[in-house]
């Protein structure tokens, strides 16, 4: 009788492990699969800074190529490809880079979708003759 009492003991023991696992290795799934989304995104947001800056830089060098060629355009652009040749909004792309200008004020703005939503990378600038 103490023999078939202690192996229905074991069965319960061994259910209840068995739980106990079950719940870590989700919660560690869990936190693998959220660590990886956020790693992503991270990745996202680096590259849509660095359009941005780059897109920054270029809009300096056209500056000091012709400060009036540069102070007369205002608008607003697509610099996916960098010139000032396309409208926004930009529509293709997986990083899509629109330029506001007015008069000296200037908002660089890189966006791009991320599991149904849309992100944005916003950089303002003002630039003067000198």
């Amino acid at each position: 009788m103490i023999l078939r009492l202690r192996s229905g003991q074991i069965i319960i023991e061994l259910v209840i492990a068995l739980a106990v696992a079950m719940v870590a290795i989700v919660a560690l799934i869990q936190s693998t699969t959220k660590s990886v989304s956020n790693s992503t995104f991270s990745k996202s947001q680096t590259t849509a800074t660095e359009y941005a800056t780059e897109a920054i830089v270029w809009l300096r060098s056209e500056k000091n190529k012709s400060w009036p060629d540069f102070s007369a355009k205002d608008g607003s652009y697509c610099l996916n490809t960098l010139d000032w040749n396309s409208p926004s909004p930009c529509t293709t792309g997986e990083f899509k880079k629109d330029l506001v200008k007015t008069a000296d004020n200037l908002t660089v703005t890189v966006s791009w979708d991320e599991k149904g939503q849309t992100f944005k990378v916003k950089q303002d600038i003002t630039f003067n003759k000198y």
